[in-house]
């Protein structure tokens, strides 16, 4: 068993927890799919799918095409979407890498509560990190798993000033999005 299948049962098992997987789905003109656990739909912005090359991934990774792969997991408790609800105003975002099995890169978001205590809001593995991939963590992941409510008061978010990250973000607030 894949530790991708792993995360997703133990997601699966745990009731308080909201996901998101991104997935290229086989018969799927992008290629691109997001689902969610709790229903809370949500759509991929035409822009990103136009960046999104599935025959390249594949080819690269040697896939058959009747085989899906999971390429991101995004995933938040109740209690963390409580806190980032009561304490939306600012954001911490950076991405750890060389931190799990299968190296793949670990988007964290993280917030302050009003004694100055961290908490993390949610935590993303990323297929890469491409400026696309931020640009669906920025237009279609945290604002459907935060909701409105923590995104359109949130005032500040610090990154480390990584291009795609910044860019995608600034892109994300500049288009009356959800930041």
């Amino acid at each position: 068993m894949s530790s991708a299948v792993k995360l997703l049962h133990c997601l699966e098992e745990s009731p308080d927890v909201t996901y998101m997987v991104l997935t290229d789905d086989v018969g799927v003109k992008s290629g691109l799919c997001v689902t969610t656990n709790k229903g809370r739909p949500t759509k991929l912005p035409s822009k990103l799918t136009k960046e999104f090359d599935a025959e390249q991934i594949r080819k690269n990774l040697h896939l058959r095409e009747d085989q899906s792969l999971l390429l991101a997991i995004c995933w938040i408790s109740d209690e963390e979407h409580r806190l980032a609800e009561m304490f939306p105003e600012f954001f911490f975002m950076d991405v750890t890498s060389q931190t799990n099995n299968e190296k793949r890169p670990l988007f964290l978001v993280a917030g302050k509560d009003s004694h100055g205590k961290p908490f993390t809001a949610a935590r993303i593995f990323l297929p890469s990190e491409q400026k696309w991939v931020f640009r669906w963590i920025f237009q279609c992941c945290l604002p459907t798993l935060f909701g409105e409510s923590v995104t359109k008061r949130n005032r500040v978010c610090i990154t480390d000033g990584d291009n795609h990250c910044y860019d995608a973000l600034k892109e994300a607030a500049g288009q009356n999005g959800p930041w």
